[in-house]
């Protein structure tokens, strides 16, 4: 459950020796690609099993969906979702609230919805890590550089978040998204921080994956109000458009990463895990058991 590099770094090793891992830390597969092959090298040579649902979307079974659809014959066109949860609240806050940016920064902090480091959340680094596990969870081996990002904030020093309302520190934030939001609500549109996979042609199962084939970008985009991905406060939103859901996309959504929707995607992945070892559910009881004993006479 640790963020930790050095921790992520000992996963192949742990693996050769003869450990299944289930992990929220996702260094080791949205770093190089030299690191990430080495994980799923060593998964295959023991046999073991490398399990990181949670490092998309917490409990939500993202990666669990993408490869189902694959494994079932479907071809993935596109994926578009909003999974930073902390500038998902800001944006709502901005639009539907009427606040400014630094406003929306101090509300966002004090909710405790921002990574450790809220750079890592506004200048897109959250969001285009998760975006590159997708990618690679599909079969494209793309790195961190390949992947489109427009930063909500420039990096820099900040004394304390939750005084930011009052310091001015966000003058220039302040200003392009007051600007933003107001072009938007002309247009019946509202902001949301959208990330987007594009995949030409569409990803199947069996078929090779060049870099060129997948377009991966995060960005601010204007939103229908009452679209699909106008979802409002710290929520996951997904939307796969494949060659199966080609009318209506398949669209899973839910709450933010606390620690107990991170707790149970994890404990999910363990009892993946034991059922793949052989581990079996009692299951459920016999049903109506009483009714069918008086009508078969047992």
């Amino acid at each position: 459950t640790t963020t930790s590099e050095q921790v992520a770094k000992m996963h192949p090793e742990w693996l050769l020796k003869g450990a299944h891992i289930v992990t929220a830390n996702r260094r080791a597969i949205s770093s190089d690609l030299s690191l990430y092959n080495r994980v799923y090298k060593a998964a295959r040579i023991r046999s073991r099993m490398y399990m990181s649902e949670v490092t998309i979307g917490a409990s939500i079974p993202v990666k669990t969906t993408l490869n189902d659809l694959l494994s079932s014959g479907d071809a993935i066109k596109a994926v578009v979702s909003v999974m930073t949860v902390s500038i998902n609240n800001m944006l709502s806050l901005m639009c539907e609230s009427n606040v400014t940016f630094s406003e929306a920064v101090r509300q966002t902090a004090e909710a405790d919805l921002f990574e450790k480091d809220c750079f890592h959340d506004l200048e897109g680094i959250d969001a285009s890590s998760k975006l590159l596990i997708m990618c690679r969870e599909l079969g494209y081996p793309l790195c961190i550089e390949d992947i489109e990002v427009e930063k909500v904030a420039k990096r820099r020093p900040i004394k304390e978040l939750g005084a930011v309302h009052k310091t001015g520190e966000f003058a220039e934030e302040d200003a392009y998204f007051a600007k933003r939001v107001k072009e938007a609500a002309a247009k019946k549109c509202t902001l949301r921080y959208v990330q987007r996979l594009e995949l030409t042609p569409p990803a199947e199962l069996g078929f090779e994956r060049n870099v060129n084939d997948c377009k991966a970008c995060a960005r601010l985009e204007e939103v229908p109000i009452g679209s699909a991905h106008a979802v409002t406060g710290p929520v996951y939103h997904f939307a796969f458009h494949t060659a199966r859901y080609a009318q209506t996309p398949l669209v899973i959504q839910g709450p933010l990463s606390d620690s107990m929707n991170t707790a149970s995607g994890m404990v999910a992945d363990i009892l993946r895990i034991a059922r793949g070892i052989g581990a079996k559910n009692v299951g459920p009881g016999e049903l109506g058991k009483s009714r069918d004993d008086s009508v078969l006479g047992v």
